[in-house]
């Protein structure tokens, strides 16, 4: 039987569990199970879909993930050196003296 005609049936016990009249304890775990089992066949079937489509194209997978560009390269201005500023402390020391200056009284 193969893994796809189980979770085929997995899905069928999944649906019709609930009206069989199996007791609650028991249908809780039966769902647990089928529910882990499908989880894993289909990760299962996928990992097998994902080898298959490497082998069938020579170890490539298929698509455009890497696409060489034809331009040349150009080549990169050096950045502009950036000001220095003020030391925090001089900054300060600029700000107070201006509102010093500026809050004397005008005769």
């Amino acid at each position: 039987m193969t893994r796809e005609i189980v979770v085929v049936l997995l899905g069928v016990c999944v649906l019709l569990l609930p009206y069989l009249g199996v007791p609650q304890t028991m249908r809780d775990t039966l769902l647990g199970i089928c529910g882990v089992l499908i989880m894993v066949l289909g990760a299962s079937l996928r990992h097998a879909r994902y080898r298959r489509s490497i082998t069938h194209h020579h170890g490539e997978l298929h698509g455009t993930s890497f696409a060489e560009s034809a331009r040349k390269a150009t080549s990169v201005a050096p950045a502009a050196p950036t000001p220095q500023r003020a030391a925090p402390a001089i900054h300060a020391a600029k700000i107070r003296a201006t509102i010093a200056t500026s809050s004397s009284p005008h005769v």
